[in-house]
């Protein structure tokens, strides 16, 4: 059976809390009041579970609702709608800078408090999901072998998992939002990548390299496919490093090389004996 949500007034004007408090639990909410910032921060901080708080912005002396969100925020992951007396796009910015859960004018009426409360549960729970989901994703391409890289139809960077920055000596920050030719040889303002020029879904076994920090490459064999991410169309890049593989073929074309010099040595010492020695 899913638990009786409980929402936190903030309000220091005990009789616009009192009728908030009434209006909630005749809708089945668990209600409690604070009436200072104070106050709420304790309250949250305690062992009582909180699912919304209804803050207003000016509580009168001591800390006002902005900074007592910005406090709890940094502890708690709930959803605050601020309660406010006035409209001005200053007060309205002042909120949308600390959560994404809006603003209610004060005495808007009792339909537009439910439902403004009702909205704000359903994106907590949204943002929840999407965060789950990126979390997972993330879980997913992270261990996957070798490096991971997301561009956009844009030939930016979108994202990139640890072992490309360990690969190529990039921070994340330095590669994400980038144009790809940070790190493709390539160069992005050709617009030559064989997904968006011709139009395939995809590649294997591109035998290439990558641009390291230092100006530097390393040769690595890559895969890629075109998908839709959030909505968007990107490639989805994974490759692996095969600088022990060429270094291996390097060595190998190197013995190849030594004997072949060697048997044309002897070919023309022994031509050299047969033109001392005639018959």
């Amino acid at each position: 059976m899913e638990k009786t949500r409980k929402i936190m007034i903030v309000e220091d004007d005990r009789t616009t809390a009192v009728y908030e408090k009434k209006v909630l639990q005749n809708n089945g909410y668990d209600v409690v009041i604070a009436h200072s910032g104070e106050s709420a921060i304790e309250l949250v901080s305690g062992k009582d579970r909180v699912d919304l708080i209804l803050m207003d912005i000016d509580l009168g002396s001591g800390i006002d609702g902005k900074e007592t969100a910005n406090i709890i925020l940094k502890e708690k992951d709930i959803p605050i709608v601020f309660l406010t007396s006035h409209c001005e796009k200053e007060m309205v910015d002042r909120v949308h800078q600390i959560t994404r859960y809006g603003y209610i004018l004060k005495n808007s009426g009792e339909f537009v408090l439910l439902s403004s409360i009702k909205m704000a549960f359903e994106l907590f729970k949204a943002l929840k999901i999407a965060w789950n989901q990126k979390e997972n994703f993330r879980t997913l391409y992270e261990s996957i072998a070798g490096g991971v890289l997301v561009v956009n139809e844009d030939y930016i960077i979108e994202d990139v998992n640890d072992i490309t920055c360990e690969l190529t000596g990039f921070h994340r920050e330095e590669l994400v939002g980038q144009l790809c030719d940070k790190l493709c040889p390539k160069g992005s303002e050709s617009k030559k990548c064989p997904i968006w020029a011709d139009g395939l879904d995809g590649f294997t076994g591109m035998d290439t390299k990558i641009k390291c920090n230092g100006k530097n490459m390393t040769p690595i064999l890559k895969n890629a496919r075109r998908m839709a991410i959030s909505g968007k169309r990107m490639i989805f890049e994974n490759f692996q490093d095969i600088t022990s593989h060429k270094d291996s073929e390097m060595e190998i074309l190197r013995v190849l090389k030594e004997k072949e010099d060697r048997i044309k040595y002897l070919e023309e010492k022994i031509k050299c004996n047969m033109g001392n020695n005639p018959e």
